[in-house]
């Protein structure tokens, strides 16, 4: 089975599938995502392999279920003051689409104000704005990764 690479820039709810699409070809991605409080040099630093506990390891990223959100602790606490930065979330996807030259659309329940999404290391979509509902398609990047030496490679470092 192939995995796909998504990393998705700043704060997000929920995924699911698109809309219009019957309920069954639905799935809720809320599951295995890791996240990053920070910045990276790069999307590269995010889908780079390496061994765990090795130095190229580093940062660390800790596993998250969403809906998250990076400032559930800070911003409630009077004596700090909130993270206002970036942060980063990533998970590996089992590309499975039932229909033949059938599309791949991520629909977005919520994400904060600036989200940026990742193929591997293709940017598919931008959004602005503030925990709105919004989607973008990824069919185009998903077949030009699995078509890539990369996918192997992957495959072979989950």
């Amino acid at each position: 089975m192939k995995y796909l690479f998504v990393a998705c820039l700043l704060c997000l709810s929920v995924l699911s599938a698109v809309a219009k699409v019957p309920a069954m070809n639905k799935i809720r991605l809320t599951n295995n995502w890791e996240y990053l409080k920070g910045d990276l040099g790069g999307i590269w630093e995010a889908v780079r392999p390496a061994a765990p506990g090795s130095s190229e390891a580093v940062p660390i990223w800790q596993p998250v279920t969403l809906p998250h959100c990076f400032n559930a602790e800070d911003a409630v606490d009077p004596d700090v003051n909130y993270y206002e930065g970036p942060g980063w979330y990533k998970t590996l996807l089992a590309i499975d689409n039932p229909y033949r030259n059938g599309r791949i659309v991520l629909d977005f329940d919520g994400a904060g104000q600036k989200t940026d999404v990742y193929v591997y290391t293709t940017h598919v979509g931008s959004h602005v704005g503030g925990y709105d509902s919004w989607n973008v398609d990824i069919t185009d990047a998903v077949k030009a990764f699995l078509g890539s030496k990369d996918a192997i490679i992957h495959v072979i470092w989950k």
